[in-house]
Order: C-alpha cells, then structure tokens, then sequence
C-alpha cells in the first residue's frame, strides 16, 4: 500500500514540476517582446557612434548637394540620408534620434567655423 502511495506521490510531484516549468517558459516568452522592445529603443555604443558618423556626413552632404534650399529642407535631405544608410545597415532608429545626431553635428560644424546650414 504504501508504494501506491509513495507512485502516487511521484507521479503529482512531476505533474505540479511540468506545470511549474510550462509557467515559466510562458513568463519567459511573455517577456520577449518587452525585451525586443527595450532593446530597440536603447541602441549601443556602437550604434551611436554609427548614427553619429552618419549625422555628419548627412550635413556635409546636404549642404553640399542641397547648399541653395533654406534649413528645414536641408534637414529633411539630410534625414533621409541617414534613415536610408542606416536603414541599408540594419540599424533602427527614431526619427527624433536622427534629427538629434544631424542637429549635434551642425553644431559642432558651427563651433568649428564651417559654413553649414
């Protein structure tokens, strides 16, 4: 009798362990999509310093190939440059993301003395 007992005892211990173990996949893939989320909107180091380098280069290149329109449709050129080269790099970021790291490299043009903008 009691090695019924102790089959029975097994047998509920290694459902309620199956049910604890299917829970914490199912928290664990409830939480992908924040982490994909968290991940998207928090770029690396790397990353910045990629959308910097390509912030540059879109004031340099709208001023030069756009240098007769006034500010706002150069900005527009120049943030079209770097959401199609970091587009082409697999790099995802906001469009308030790429008009900071444009606005910071005119700035820095501007205290270095190049005519930008």
């Amino acid at each position: 009798m009691q090695s019924i007992g102790s089959s029975v005892v097994q047998q509920v211990l290694l459902i309620l362990l199956q049910l604890l173990i299917v829970g914490l996949l199912a928290w664990v893939h409830s939480l992908v999509p924040l982490l994909q989320n968290w991940a998207k909107h928090h770029l690396t180091g790397q990353e910045r310093q990629v959308l910097m380098q390509v912030g540059k280069e879109a004031v340099v290149f709208a001023e030069t190939a756009y240098g007769q329109l006034n500010g706002t449709q150069k900005l527009g050129y120049a943030m079209d440059y770097v959401a199609k080269v970091l587009g082409a790099n697999k790099v995802r970021v906001s469009p308030q993301e790429i008009r900071a790291a444009i606005e910071m490299a005119l700035l820095e043009a501007k205290k270095q003395g190049s005519p930008q903008g």
